[in-house]
């Protein structure tokens, strides 16, 4: 059922239910949760067991917990963690570590965006100079065929 899933979600990385339940447990601690939510949510009776699924570092737990309690200002990049991304091409719905969109292949980070549109100039320019130094050597190759049949009809003439 899991395989079928991740088939659906285009998820093409190897995921077990352990692996699930581990980033659902670190998704949840920054979120800012307690550990009684999580062990809750996990349905663990050991508090132990928090420690082995949890991804985050101790330095994102503590500061998320200052933050929960109004010690500290939060970050404006805090929340963005955890949010999903809309595709600006195609609108798809992708995951918040996604950098281009499964469906349409686009990128979706503004800066990689910017960078593609300038390559693809780049890419059309050089294709114009191409084709413009191709008119040109076939212009030469004509005119040298001319000179050429020229030449030759001069020598059998003369």
């Amino acid at each position: 059922m899991i395989r079928m899933a991740c088939k659906d979600l285009q998820i093409n990385k190897p995921i077990t239910c352990y692996s699930l339940k581990r980033n659902g447990v670190t998704i949840r601690r920054l979120r800012g949760e307690s550990d009684v939510e999580i062990q809750h949510a996990a349905r663990w009776s050991d508090p132990g067991r928090l420690k082995t699924y949890d991804l985050s570092s101790q330095d994102e737990a503590f500061k998320l917990a200052l933050q929960k309690r109004g010690i500290i200002k939060a970050d404006k990049n805090t929340g963005a963690i955890l949010k999903t991304k809309t595709c600006p091409f195609c609108n798809e719905t992708v995951g918040f570590g996604e950098i281009i969109c499964p469906k349409c292949k686009h990128p979706l980070d503004r800066e990689i965006a910017i960078s593609e549109i300038k390559k693809d100039d780049e890419i059309h320019q050089l294709k114009q100079s191409i084709s413009n130094m191709e008119t040109k050597f076939d212009n030469i190759k004509s005119e040298l065929m001319k000179e050429f049949t020229r030449e030759i009809l001069k020598a059998k003439s003369g």
